[in-house]
């Protein structure tokens, strides 16, 4: 009964009609939703190990390669960006409920901060930092930009982000300048995979 509320909830019932279904309350019909959600997310979950594995490393940054336009383009493992999400005021949930609000959006939203790989899958989330947060702050205040800037990746691996982001020697970026045009083409074209990611979550 459980995974026919969540599954009917994720696919757009209303949790009074769930709980008429399945004659439970609706703070049941709640429960279940994030007992359905904790179960996906913990199998979701991505081992805390996969930076550390050049093997695993060197299978992701060979798919990146393998559909680059340029073939010299080697060593991306992981394509980062960040994105809003809109959510409803959080109130007294949260110590300042103000830093939740996007003026420029005129709501309130979540900011997730992500890399996926080639297939557009997350390997990695995010959503401690206020979504007023530059992207370059979130990504040096998450756990994973904490742990490359301590600790690096393992071989000529690197990330691949936009203007946003500061460069590194694990973290390409576009040049923005004339001079260096081809080199931004072929430097967006293999970040394309997150905003698509986004693009695909967003719709479902």
């Amino acid at each position: 009964m459980r995974l026919a509320i969540v599954l009917r909830f994720l696919t757009g019932g209303q949790t009074v009609d769930l709980a008429t279904i399945y004659h439970v309350t609706r703070k049941e019909v709640y429960n279940t939703i994030w007992r359905g959600v904790d179960a996906i997310n913990k199998e979701l979950e991505m081992p805390e190990d996969l930076w550390d594995d050049p093997v695993k490393l060197g299978v992701m940054e060979a798919q990146f390669r393998s559909k680059s336009r340029a073939p010299s383009w080697v060593g991306q493992v992981g394509a980062v960006d960040g994105c809003h999400f809109k959510t409803k005021n959080p109130g007294v949930k949260v110590p300042n409920p103000r830093d939740y609000f996007v003026a420029r959006k005129a709501e309130y939203a979540l900011l997730a901060t992500a890399v996926c790989d080639n297939d557009r899958r997350f390997t990695y989330w995010d959503i401690s930092c206020t979504p007023t947060t530059h992207d370059s702050t979130a990504w040096a205040q998450c756990s994973l930009g904490i742990r490359v800037a301590e600790r690096g990746l393992p071989g000529p691996f690197f990330f691949n982000g936009d203007g946003a982001y500061s460069a590194g020697v694990h973290m390409m970026c576009p040049f923005n300048k004339t001079a260096h045009t081809d080199f931004d083409w072929v430097q967006s074209s293999n970040r394309m995979a997150i905003e698509c990611a986004f693009g695909i979550l967003i719709r479902r």
